[in-house]
């Protein structure tokens, strides 16, 4: 069987085959699937949640709406990957519409080495970076996929094309208008209150 050797990207065979094995009840090719794609969409969603426990409880769900899907025979319309990242950004909406019903705080395995950095400077970094977080949070949906794949995951805009299911010039277009949004909040954060 085509699916059982290893994966190269870009392998549009190997993936035809799999996905074929995976529709037909063969466990061994979902598990394939989970192989090939599961660390990408674990760092998609690590970077958004912050968390590596939450991240991999996510990365389950989203392979359980992959096996859902295919059994109900659904599919992609572009690319599998970005078939997947749809599924992990829905995935990830969901869990921010139940974690803002209940308020969740991830605690540090460890405290902060006082010698290492200076109180002040440890405050000013997770300030600024509670202050992305919350930015990004508030970006259209589409442009939070666009900037968390071209920089947390550092993927080309033909990389975050393929992903999406966008064109290259909406990806670069998207990522344009995302940066200014964030900009603008950033702006609105550090200016005094009146």
């Amino acid at each position: 069987m085509p699916w059982r050797r290893a994966a190269q990207d870009g392998d549009q065979a190997w993936l035809d085959a799999t996905i074929d094995a995976a529709r037909h009840g063969d466990a061994n090719a979902l598990g394939a699937l989970y192989d090939r794609y599961s660390p990408e969409i674990y760092r998609y969603l690590a970077r958004r949640v912050g968390d590596p426990a939450t991240a991999e409880d996510l990365t389950s769900i989203v392979f359980t709406k992959v096996v859902e899907a295919l059994d109900r025979g659904l599919g992609w319309r572009a690319t599998f990957a970005g078939w997947l990242y749809r599924i992990a950004h829905n995935v990830l909406a969901d869990h921010a519409r139940r974690a803002g019903r209940r308020p969740q705080e991830v605690l540090p395995d460890a405290l902060p080495d006082p010698s290492a950095a200076q109180p002040a400077a440890l405050a000013a970094r997770a300030l600024e970076a509670g202050w992305l977080a919350d930015a990004l949070a508030t970006l259209k949906p589409r442009h939070a996929e666009v900037v968390a794949l071209r920089f947390a995951e550092d993927l080309s805009p033909e990389q975050v094309a393929e992903r999406t299911g966008m064109s290259v010039s909406a990806v670069k277009v998207t990522q344009h208008r995302a940066l200014i949004a964030l900009r603008r909040r950033l702006a609105a954060r550090l200016e005094p209150d009146p």
